[in-house]
């Protein structure tokens, strides 16, 4: 397994993440998780430096788990890296990812929105992954 590899796509699962948030979905995202810019400017004062560290290592693990399925899998091809991608977000992450809607009473706009940005993760990471 090639670490430098994964670090690379980590920091690209990153990236993506605050695209989705910040500029793509940001005003969607934030009406239907209930932020409001008052909100988001008192957690950077406060300081979100934890948030992005746990958001980091989640990131990692999941890069890191990725390339060992592909490993695992003796995954050799792009196309195949992507079918991985595509079964491990959709059995995984839309799965689970909806229990905390139906719980939480959050609204199903933001169920979509973070699943979305899920599958465009995990197929990125599965791609660059499957490269190397």
């Amino acid at each position: 397994m090639n670490m430098l590899i994964v670090a690379v796509s980590t920091v690209i699962t990153m990236l993506i993440g605050a695209l989705w948030y910040m500029i793509l979905f940001r005003e969607p995202w934030m009406k239907a998780s209930g932020m409001s810019e008052e909100k988001m400017q008192a957690m950077m004062k406060k300081g979100m430096w934890m948030n992005y560290f746990f958001a980091l290592v989640a990131a990692f693990v999941l890069n890191y788990i990725m390339a060992y399925l592909i490993d695992m899998l003796k995954i050799t091809t792009v196309s195949g890296g992507l079918m991985l991608g595509f079964v491990t977000w959709l059995g995984f992450s839309v799965t689970t990812s909806i229990n905390a809607i139906n719980w939480e009473g959050r609204p199903m706009s933001l169920y979509f929105i973070n699943i979305f940005q899920y599958f465009v993760v995990f197929l990125v990471s599965s791609g660059i992954l499957s490269m190397w």
